[in-house]
């Protein structure tokens, strides 16, 4: 009897235990793109999902995967407010939050317990035999494939890879190298009634502080970056822990043509520092070794800000 934690294995496990199946019995919340072929079921074989009409017009249902599994004798039962998600592999069965498609599979960090534990393996045949009683017929799934709207991050291939390492995603991140400003009288007056405003969406002002810096020119930055993005500020050779953008002012000195910003952030009163070499050394490995102490940078890679918040944690 064992019972296992699963994470980039997931998929991997899956798919394994439904080659291998004599019979499966699955209830998912949703059913994508791709499901025929990630688990292929037959006659004898059981499935559960939401097919709501709400759940197919959102794209999370994919009709005609579903009809695939009907043409091959699968019975499949409609439950419109179901979020589990159970797969049961004859003496085998796993919980986790995997919907049934290619974006769960490719994209989403996802988390599951494998088990065979005899008492936990009745419990979840027995909750999957309950909510199985509105049948999908032929003439509703004719109706569903009418409203269907596919979403747009469905993909078409599949990897076969043992493991795929999946890079959880964060809020937008940027890396800003900072030096001493003097700021104008139009620039501290613009400070201190954005910082007023600022200060409101402070959540623990015991924690945290108002801090602003300006930008001049910066227009990737100008054009991307969102109040809700996280930044890492580079100042006088150290690296201080990722700030929140509370506020963005954009605005223009007389007779100075390049656009000015002044960000407003939620520092910590207390942060944890890095030196630069031991910040730019952790990015290495993430193909940043051009980065400067003054660059402007947005981290567009997934690993590369997973890397560099996890160094505050």
């Amino acid at each position: 009897m064992t019972t296992t934690f699963l994470q980039s294995e997931l998929w991997y496990q899956i798919g394994s235990l439904a080659k291998k199946a004599k019979r499966k019995h699955i209830a998912v919340a949703y059913l994508g793109s791709g499901a025929s072929k990630l688990i292929p079921l037959g006659k004898g074989d059981t499935l559960v999902l939401d097919m709501s009409f709400q759940a197919v017009k959102a794209g999370q249902t994919n009709p005609y995967e579903v009809g695939k599994y009907l043409k091959a004798g699968v019975q499949v039962f409609n439950c419109a407010n179901l979020h589990a998600k159970v797969y049961i592999f004859d003496r085998s069965a796993i919980i986790s939050s995997s919907n049934l498609s290619n974006h769960s599979q490719e994209t989403l960090v996802e988390a599951g317990i494998a088990t065979n534990d005899p008492a936990v393996l009745k419990t979840a045949r027995e909750f999957v035999k309950t909510i199985q009683v509105e049948i999908i017929t032929p003439e509703y799934l004719k109706q569903c494939k009418q409203v269907y709207n596919p979403p747009r991050f469905e993909y078409g291939h599949l990897h076969k890879q043992k493991t795929k390492k999946i890079h959880p995603t964060y809020s937008k991140l940027w890396i800003i190298g900072l030096s001493d400003a003097d700021f104008s009288e139009q620039e501290n007056l613009i400070s201190e009634q954005e910082s007023r405003k600022a200060l409101r969406e402070v959540k623990d002002s015991h924690k945290h502080e108002i801090g602003v810096f300006r930008l001049i020119g910066a227009p990737h930055f100008s054009s991307f970056a969102r109040k809700g993005d996280l930044v890492v500020q580079l100042y006088k050779s150290k690296a201080y822990p990722p700030a929140r953008i509370i506020r963005i002012a954009k605005y223009r000195l007389p007779h100075r043509k390049q656009k000015r910003l002044l960000i407003f952030v939620e520092d910590e009163k207390k942060p944890k520092l890095f030196s630069w070499s031991k910040f730019k050394k952790n990015l290495s490995g993430f193909g940043l070794t051009r980065l400067a102490q003054k660059s402007v940078r947005e981290i567009k890679s997934a690993a590369a800000s997973h890397a560099i918040l996890g160094m505050w944690n």
